[in-house]
């Protein structure tokens, strides 16, 4: 529900992202073991089930566009009711370029609670899609919406269902996916190519308090780079994968999963930058065998 005189550029990712369904959960748990945070990537790529297979309680709080300093402001939120051992944090080098709008807009249609951090997104972002969705957020309030809201678990879109899984991971269960996927086949020809990764530098600063953080509450971090499809790495000039590499490796174990597990890009994507079911249970499987058993069974030697 808008008010009619509402304004026409209105951005409110209102239930699309089940950010709000998230945010709740997280605040049911405690002492889990391992907590993922970051992109879009992160709460389409790490399934709780999967972990829980291998007996590591979790919390997935990735969001839509999550910047590196709004990952620091969730971090500083939730380490001292999650407690996690580990942090899996998802660093997608476009993450690093945003401006931190889409990432605003969807905390502040989302979030339990309007306090002075969304007042913080409108100075920080200075964009009036942000001023205009607070302000509707606080009419929402105001009028009672907000206090009945019931979010639903499951939507439709991009020709298939998108379900929420406790815990915060979201499952797409595509019967017609294959023609939204010739959709993008064609919009692929309209992407930009051999771009340079120009971080900045507010993303890179809070990205280091980040990883301070967690050094400072003796947290272990792990740092993954989710895969992509071969089309969207060649938009990168040649040689930023190794750039990407030698600048996440100064602050904590860097994994690339492009570079470490075989994926086959027909039948592991859901489009150029997630990855589906199958794809998520192969790259998890291979984050639980290979980066977190050996590392539990070393901790346990010593």
């Amino acid at each position: 529900m808008r008010p009619p005189f509402w304004f026409t550029n209105l951005r409110y990712p209102h239930q699309a992202t089940f950010l709000n369904s998230r945010i709740r959960d997280a605040e049911k748990l405690n002492d889990v073991d391992i907590l993922f945070v970051g992109s879009s990537s992160t709460y389409r790529g790490f399934d709780p089930r999967l972990f829980a297979q291998a007996v590591y309680k979790t919390m997935n709080l990735g969001s839509s566009s999550q910047t590196p300093q709004k990952t620091t402001e969730l971090l500083n939120c939730y380490l001292d009711r999650l407690k996690p051992e580990v942090v899996i944090w998802e660093v997608n080098p476009i993450a690093f370029t945003l401006d931190g709008v889409e990432c605003s807009l969807d905390f502040i249609a989302n979030a339990e609670n309007i306090d002075a951090s969304s007042i913080d997104y409108v100075y920080e972002t200075k964009h009036p899609a942000v001023l205009n969705a607070l302000l509707y957020r606080l009419f929402r309030n105001c009028t009672g919406l907000e206090k009945d809201r019931e979010d639903p678990l499951k939507h439709r879109s991009m020709g298939g269902i998108h379900t929420y899984i406790s815990r915060g991971y979201v499952a797409f269960n595509e019967p017609m996916y294959s023609s939204y996927r010739n959709v993008l086949q064609v919009g692929r020809a309209q992407l930009r190519q051999d771009i340079a990764w120009t971080p900045r530098p507010e993303m890179c600063d809070g990205f280091k308090k980040g990883v301070r953080l967690l050094k400072t509450k003796g947290i272990r971090a792990i740092l993954v780079r989710m895969p992509t499809t071969k089309h969207f790495r060649e938009r990168w000039v040649p040689g930023q994968d190794e750039e990407f590499a030698s600048y996440f490796n100064q602050f904590a174990p860097f994994y690339d999963i492009n570079q470490l597990v075989k994926l086959d890009e027909a039948t592991h994507f859901l489009d150029d930058k997630h990855l589906n079911q199958d794809g998520v249970n192969k790259v998890n499987s291979y984050i639980v065998e290979q980066i977190l058993c050996p590392s539990r069974a070393n901790a346990k030697a010593k």
